[in-house]
């Protein structure tokens, strides 16, 4: 991936998100039918009735013209974001947002008594995902992050982080659209927004339970197995 791009996944145009919980299959289709539409209008232009240009010979003597660089953005995702600053502001924002849904916030089950049941703390939680978008964005972080970066915890991956959460895809789904909302609030770029929900989706197929219609987290000794120690927020504990 090329940090140096409209993020560090798919550029999409600057209309309003519309669809938070698109697929990676949708956003490849948008992208397969924008390149088709392109094909399809140079296709036409050189089926027009005007006569086809003539071919010449190059000019053995002429300077060599270098083809012309297609201009860049000047800045990566990261530092639109504030680097890793405005990064950790808008998590802290987002994680205050998600708390005000009572499913969500159901996910966080075992915050209440971190450090001292052995979980991570809701900080150690935002701090992790905090390193893992700023890695992702393109900053000079690295995912996981030591211990030392975290308050004591070594941050996981998404799969182990809620391995035992069994969260529902209806609730993941409301996590990004609830992060979503908090972003275009902080004024980020729409384009910008749609890259780290892209990247937020990706990971659904190890973070939801298919099994799940719904519901808030299911406790131990409430019929749920309770083993996991994060929340539906993009699994870096």
């Amino acid at each position: 991936m090329d940090p140096t791009a409209r993020g560090t996944l798919p550029e999409m145009n600057n209309d309003p998100p519309k669809a938070w919980n698109r697929s990676w299959a949708l956003t490849a289709a948008v992208v397969v039918a924008a390149a088709g539409a392109l094909v399809g209008g140079v296709v036409a232009a050189c089926s027009s009735d005007d006569p086809a240009p003539k071919a010449t010979t190059p000019d053995a003597n002429a300077p060599e013209v270098a083809p012309e660089q297609e201009a860049g953005p000047t800045t990566i995702l990261y530092e639109r974001l504030g680097k890793r600053d405005g990064i950790a502001r808008a998590v802290d924002a987002i994680v205050a947002e998600e708390l005000k849904d009572p499913e969500i916030a159901s996910y966080f089950f075992f915050q209440a008594g971190a450090p001292g049941n052995g979980h991570p703390t809701a900080d150690q939680i935002k701090k992790c995902l905090v390193f893992q978008l700023s890695s992702a964005t393109g900053g000079p972080e690295v995912y996981p992050p030591p211990p030392s970066d975290t308050g004591g915890y070594t941050c996981r991956s998404m799969t182990e982080a809620h391995a035992s959460l069994h969260i529902p895809d209806s609730v993941y789904t409301k996590f990004i659209n609830v992060a979503g909302g908090v972003l275009q609030g902080l004024k980020v770029d729409n384009a910008d927004i749609e890259t780290i929900a892209i990247f937020l989706d990706a990971f659904r197929s190890v973070i939801v339970d298919t099994t799940r219609d719904g519901g808030p987290f299911v406790p131990p000794g409430d019929g749920g197995d309770g083993g996991g120690d994060g929340a539906a927020d993009g699994g870096t504990d």
